[in-house]
């Protein structure tokens, strides 16, 4: 297939802003009284 593997390094700043994105984005789905339906919130909260 001429494919390669690429491994690159982590960086950790980049990891704190997904995760600190990931908690706001958690926080604002979860206030909404109806939380089983939070796949038709999401274009709402984005």
């Amino acid at each position: 297939m001429g494919t390669q593997r690429i491994r690159t390094n982590l960086i950790t700043e980049s990891n704190g802003c997904v995760e600190r994105w990931h908690r706001t984005l958690k926080s604002a789905l979860t206030s909404h009284m109806d939380t089983s339906n939070w796949t038709n919130l999401l274009p709402y909260v984005l």
